[in-house]
């Protein structure tokens, strides 16, 4: 079990707990410190954790290779394309275009001569062009965008809730120890998600069991497939059942996992509180924060100047433990050829070879020591990195679902433009056919004036040429000049024969009802 960054100081607290525990000092200036001013001292510590129901987890992950397969089933349709073009640029001729041709004789604007072919002058051609935008790949990109939303947004709360930790503490230290004076304050306060190490075994299972589904997601959604699919509209509920989805056993499951990602209507999971602390500090505690306190005490004098010097104390001190463990051992050695006798030959042939081995298992152990240093700040270097990886993934993830968030956005505006834009062509062609309307009647009513000014016009005209000629005859019964008047030009003799043929019609018209009028008196007069 790898140790997380808890472990690793633990033990590095014990250590150097253990190291000060016995020097007499150090205890001394300790307890000094943990018995001084209690009243300042304050702490709030709350430890949250997940509960994952696996329910949801179990579903997706058992329908999900069902749902892979479908994808690489590839289904597609053939799309057939027809335009017309002219006959010096068809490649073949198929029986559309003849059903084309047939349906529009105006593509024929010449006359062949006698025996020579009917040749059009543009042609119908037809092209098949297979596309994947079938309605059930485009149920299953809905589907994985569905799955990705649902899956991503329990994954983000469950992580901010496993292992999430809260504290604030707050602490003030006055006291004297021999000739040293400390006044010591501290206020502390952190928030963190996901701490390394604190998780539960079985929320931490869970989550990557999470995170693997969503990597599987994102991988489906980048194949060739969906990324084709993506440019189509995306389909709205409710979902037709298709006799591929009924029947196909891959889509039938993928159908059958989307009716339970829409029913799932619980949030999958579960806050609780697994530790809670308020209030003073104990006894234990105090104990721990006095060696903060002593440490920081001892960091002060470190970084103030005594570096080298205290670096010098401790290879000498560190020399002087070595000397002291060798002369132990070698004290221990004679002890044990004293109380052997005198040897001689193959035993203290072996006794040497085992005090090499001996040396040896030493030298080796200090190695072994300076290895497990140097694997130690690897360690911490990696987990570093690793945490650099981790926030990267986490800015990648928010970042990406800005990213679908602009996307969406952008194919939401983009289809309410279309709208919009379909909006103002049917009011535009709405307000052209009113326009056209509009002209067809004023055409009309200018149509049917005219014909009534005409008419009326034509009424004036023969009220005029009969008036016209009624005063040349009064004229000429009176012997007036007026009727020697001439009638040379062409316009004026054409007058005067319209005016003729009016006063004809009104003689006419009035010598018919005159003769009717005599009847009606004379013959049947009783």
């Amino acid at each position: 079990m790898e140790n997380s960054w808890l472990d690793i100081q633990h033990r590095g607290f014990r250590v150097y707990v253990g190291e000060t525990a016995d020097a007499g000092a150090c205890v001394k200036f300790n307890r000094a410190i943990a018995s001084a001013s209690r009243s300042g001292e304050n702490v709030n510590t709350v430890f949250l954790d997940c509960a994952v129901k696996t329910d949801w987890i179990e579903r997706i992950e058992t329908a999900l290779p069902f749902v892979e397969n479908a994808v690489r089933e590839n289904r597609q349709f053939i799309l057939r394309q027809g335009e017309t073009v002219p006959t010096q640029k068809a490649k073949r001729v198929s029986k559309a275009s003849v059903e084309h041709l047939s349906r529009h004789s105006e593509l024929i604007t010449t006359l062949p001569e006698p025996g020579e072919d009917l040749i059009p002058d543009k042609i119908y051609m037809t092209e098949n062009v297979g596309t994947f935008t079938v309605y059930e790949n485009r149920f299953l990109y809905m589907l994985l965008s569905y799955l990705r939303d649902f899956v991503g947004f329990r994954y983000q709360r469950i992580t901010e809730l496993a292992a999430s930790f809260s504290s604030d503490i707050s602490l003030n230290k006055e006291f004297a120890e021999g000739t040293r004076k400390i006044s010591y304050s501290l206020t502390y306060s952190e928030t963190a998600q996901g701490i390394d190490g604190t998780c539960n075994s079985k929320t931490g299972e869970a989550v990557a069991r999470i995170r693997s589904i969503l990597q599987a997601v994102e991988l489906l959604l980048r194949t060739d497939l969906m990324r084709e699919v993506s440019t189509a509209p995306m389909l709205k509920p409710p979902i037709a059942r298709t006799n591929v989805l009924l029947h196909d056993p891959n889509f039938k499951a993928a159908f059958e996992l989307y009716d339970f990602l829409t029913a799932y209507t619980e949030p999958g999971f579960e806050k609780i509180e697994r530790y809670r602390a308020a209030g003073s500090f104990t006894d234990e505690m105090r104990a721990d924060f006095a060696a903060l306190i002593a440490m920081t005490s001892y960091l002060s004098y470190r970084c103030g100047g005594l570096y080298d010097e205290l670096e010098e104390r401790f290879a000498a001190e560190e020399k002087r433990r070595k000397e002291e463990a060798e002369k132990a051992k070698k004290e221990k050695l004679a002890a044990l050829k004293a109380n052997l006798g005198e040897i001689s030959g193959a035993a203290f042939d072996y006794i040497q070879a085992l005090e090499q081995r001996v040396a040896e298992l030493e030298d080796r152990e200090e190695r072994l020591h300076e290895a497990e240093r140097l694997r130690t700040e690897a360690e911490a270097r990696l987990e570093d990195a690793a945490a650099q990886i981790k926030q990267l993934q986490s800015e990648t993830s928010k970042l990406g679902a800005a990213i679908r968030e602009r996307f969406e956005e952008n194919q939401r505006l983009s289809e309410a433009h279309a709208q919009e834009m379909n909006a103002a062509q049917q009011r535009v062609q709405e307000a052209e056919t009113q326009r056209e309307e509009a002209q067809r009647r004023f055409a009309a009513e200018f149509e049917q004036q005219k014909q009534d000014f005409l008419k009326e016009y034509e009424a004036l005209a023969e009220q005029y040429r009969l008036l016209n000629a009624r005063n040349h005859a009064l004229a000429e019964r009176q012997g007036d000049p007026l009727s020697e008047e001439p009638h040379y030009t062409k316009e004026s003799f054409a007058e005067l024969e319209a005016e003729y043929e009016a006063f004809k019609r009104f003689f006419d018209r009035q010598w018919k009802i005159a003769k009717k009028q005599i009847r009606k008196e004379q013959l049947w007069k009783k």
